[in-house]
């Protein structure tokens, strides 16, 4: 993904399974980001395993790193931000 400053925001999308693939409902992840700022930190998952929130620009070009915790489990995704 690829976001503009000054332009919006990008959806950020999570989805939590088990080890043989059946989504989690109600986890709780927590997540970071490098640059820019999201709408919100912390998310409860969907009956499918799902969540999502939002990363918008701050004025900062780069890479916006976001990471993405449950217990002791990170995924981690990059969104560019440019001028």
């Amino acid at each position: 993904n690829t976001i503009v400053i000054g332009g919006g925001s990008t959806t950020i999308s999570v989805t939590v399974f088990t080890v043989d693939s059946v989504p989690v409902p109600n986890a709780t992840v927590t997540l970071t980001a490098s640059l820019g700022t999201l709408g919100a930190a912390s998310l409860t998952t969907n009956a499918g395993g799902g969540a999502t929130t939002t990363l918008t620009p701050g004025t900062i070009r780069g890479i916006a790193y976001v990471t993405a915790a449950i217990d002791n489990i990170t995924a981690v995704t990059a969104v560019s931000i440019i001028n």
